[in-house]
């Protein structure tokens, strides 16, 4: 009995220590991830903008060494790698022929940009923000929810621009739609 307690106290201590190690790895290694997979956001612009001319062969080279870099450095923190990246290169190379891939290929790097968000928060490697919406979280103001969001309350905030500067306090999905509040609704 005792050395099946040792045993197990053993196999305890290993797995708390492997842990730590990955815990360690992954938070070093984080901002490096999301580096890369911002920088391939920007690719599928630079590549239609390529498109057709002697930059472009240059340009899908450099995408491929950073997905490759980012799968790599995915792999060395040991965080399960379901960005999908390479389906970022798939959609500008099944389309290249007639420069058609610029919104097929910049919707899968969002998506993979959205999915490391996912990853990170899981593995508890970004701060404790209380998300909302992918880019939007509790404590931003309406104005920096507005940009991230893509300009949604542009016409809103054009008949209130003070309330840019108001907080968000609270926000809620049906999973399919988000619902805002802000601290000027709490009054």
């Amino acid at each position: 009995m005792k050395k099946a307690m040792l045993f197990l106290l053993v196999v305890i201590s290993l797995f708390a220590c492997v842990s730590t190690v990955f815990a360690k790895d992954a938070s070093e290694m984080i901002g490096t991830i999301t580096s890369y997979v911002e920088e391939i956001q920007k690719y599928p612009e630079a590549l239609r903008d390529a498109c057709g001319t002697d930059m472009f062969k240059q340009k899908l080279s450099e995408l491929a060494n950073l997905i490759t870099g980012a799968n790599d450095a995915m792999m060395e923190a040991g965080l399960p790698n379901t960005l999908n990246l390479w389906a970022v290169y798939s959609a500008v190379t099944s389309h290249s022929s007639d420069c058609s891939f610029f919104e097929s290929a910049l919707s899968k790097a969002d998506w993979s940009r959205e999915e490391l968000d996912r990853i990170g928060y899981k593995f508890g490697l970004y701060d404790s923000r209380q998300m909302c919406e992918p880019g939007v979280w509790i404590g931003m103001t309406v104005g920096e929810a507005n940009k991230a969001l893509g300009g949604r309350w542009d016409l809103w905030l054009s008949y209130y621009p003070d309330r840019a500067y108001n907080v968000i306090t609270h926000c809620e999905t049906d999973g399919k739609n988000w619902e805002y509040w802000a601290n000027y609704w709490d009054d």
